[in-house]
């Protein structure tokens, strides 16, 4: 299967805890463009969960951007999970 020109979904926890896989997944199938498939909370979505998931994505931002992986969310179809 090739992804190119198509936007993954990885789950959120696979972002944050092995994203060198991520990164060689994406290669793997030709896609430059990456999202995060869920953000994790256990009660309400708050604020505060939002400020904690925006500061893990920036964590990511640098090594995907160096690999030449965009992260945006461009909610267009095509999206394939991961």
């Amino acid at each position: 299967m090739r992804a190119e020109g198509r936007q993954l979904a990885f789950r959120y926890e696979a972002l944050q805890s092995d994203l060198s896989k991520v990164i060689a997944d994406a290669r793997a199938l030709g896609s430059a463009n990456i999202v995060g498939a869920n953000i994790p909370h256990k009660e309400e979505f708050t604020a505060e969960v939002a400020r904690k998931a925006a500061a893990d994505f920036n964590v990511g931002g640098k090594p995907l951007k160096d690999a030449g992986i965009s992260g945006n969310d461009r909610r267009r179809p095509g999206v394939r999970r991961v």
